[in-house]
């Protein structure tokens, strides 16, 4: 049943391109990097380690937000300054799977299977990629933490720029007044809150 939609407007509001730049590398650092150092630490200290790709779900959105920032498509800032191989491909293969769904996603292209990993880096091998065998396809691997720290490097030279040219940064959503459930649950707190 398709129902009555109406575009949605934008809310965005105009803030100097460091300061917002400074508010997501504190974001970084005093969040996603101490999740990451936790999850390391724990990992080295015991044999049953814990799962990691969640520190992969929370990095992609901000390489989002910054790739927007500096003018970049995020593919080609993932590949060319954080130095990501096949940034175009991994985004679609990491970033949208793991995004939108709990699954792993490969790809296949004529014939040849291409699949993805992610490691911590404890023995800083950094990303690379493992050329297909008899036994395992060709594999794009992420070093999840220098992916982190290739991001807080290049926030702290943006940052150093100085620039405080304005930015609009989206903040909000105007929601018209139509059936919808989401119009429906708005009107609720609206009327009761």
């Amino acid at each position: 049943m398709k129902q009555n939609s109406k575009p949605r407007n934008k809310i965005f509001r105009t803030i100097p391109r460091a300061f917002y730049l400074k508010n997501i590398l504190t974001r970084l650092e005093t969040e996603y990097i101490k999740i990451l150092e936790i999850v390391n630490k724990y990992n080295l200290d015991h044999k049953r380690g814990l799962g990691f790709w969640s520190l992969m779900r929370i990095i992609f959105p901000v390489i989002e937000s910054v790739s927007y920032v500096v003018g970049k498509r995020k593919e080609d800032f993932l590949e060319s300054d954080l130095q990501v191989p096949f940034g175009h491909l991994v985004w679609e293969m990491y970033r949208h799977a793991i995004m939108h769904t709990d699954e792993l996603r490969y790809a296949v292209y004529k014939g040849r299977t291409f699949s993805w990993a992610t490691h911590l880096g404890n023995e800083n091998v950094g990303h690379f990629v493992a050329k297909h065998t008899n036994s395992h396809p060709t594999t794009i691997h992420i070093d999840i933490p220098r992916l982190y720290y290739a991001l807080r490097d290049y926030l702290i030279n943006e940052i150093a720029k100085n620039d405080t040219s304005q930015i609009s940064v989206q903040v909000g959503v105007y929601f018209p007044e139509h059936e919808s459930e989401v119009i429906n649950e708005l009107e609720e707190l609206y009327k009761n809150y």
